[in-house]
């Protein structure tokens, strides 16, 4: 009887293209000349840098270039990759695309920590898989995700919400008068005179919110509340689509 051998993927590869020509599985011919380009800036020029933002147009296939990126860091560095989404449905539909189109193994985690299984865990843990989950599942007070080494961030510039809601003070003027002036006493030298003069008026403001750094962190003041949220994160590479 004849045995059938076994195709064998290599692990080394020179850039992302080279990974996505060896996808045997996949669906999708070739990359777009522009994600080509992309790719080949981004290992020139970024490679090494541990913040990097690509910006493509809706619908030019930024989710497939930050997949080669984070699957050709998988594979070639050994590392523990996180890619985000904005919604759960997001995240379920690049695992189907990436699974499907592109030939990458990636694993949802959706839901509550408690309910993701064993083996997916120690897959992300080990660098086995590349995790996909939203925003929630990352920017919140206990993560699961808390040493991962690669984050992805598609639609990054929608991910402000997300990280402002956890790492932020809201005081109501209405409902907690004492504390908001209280509060607004204790910051006021670091506002502009006009800024005070907004913020202790009872007319109505729509004026858009200004922000105000100094050397404590990012303060955002806006309309009736005052908002402080400061975040920090060291030792992981993340990288933004916009």
């Amino acid at each position: 009887m004849a045995f059938r051998k076994k195709k064998k993927f290599t692990t080394s590869y020179d850039n992302p293209e080279a990974l996505f020509r060896d996808r045997r599985n996949r669906t999708v011919q070739g990359l777009i000349s522009h994600q080509s380009d992309i790719l080949r800036r981004y290992q020139d020029e970024a490679f090494n840098q541990p913040n990097v933002a690509l910006e493509l147009p809706t619908g030019s296939g930024k989710t497939l270039v930050g997949l080669l990126i984070a699957e050709f860091r998988r594979v070639t560095q050994n590392e523990r990759v996180l890619y985000l989404c904005p919604t759960k449905q997001l995240a379920l539909q690049v695992c189907e695309q990436s699974e499907r189109k592109y030939g990458i193994t990636a694993t949802p985690f959706i839901g509550k920590v408690k309910d993701y299984s064993p083996s997916d865990k120690s897959s992300y843990q080990t660098g086995k898989t590349i995790a996909v989950a939203p925003y929630s599942a990352f920017f919140n007070t206990n993560p699961f995700f808390d040493s991962p080494q690669l984050i992805i961030l598609d639609d990054a510039h929608a991910a402000e919400n997300y990280i402002a809601s956890n790492w932020s003070l809201n005081i109501s003027r209405i409902e907690h008068k004492l504390i908001y002036f209280g509060f607004l006493d204790i910051i006021k030298k670091f506002l502009p005179p006009s800024e005070q003069q907004r913020f202790l008026s009872s007319d109505p403001d729509t004026a858009d919110c200004s922000q105000i750094e100094d050397n404590e962190g990012l303060q955002r003041w806006v309309k009736n509340e005052a908002v402080f949220h400061r975040l920090s994160r060291e030792d992981c590479k993340c990288y933004g689509e916009g």
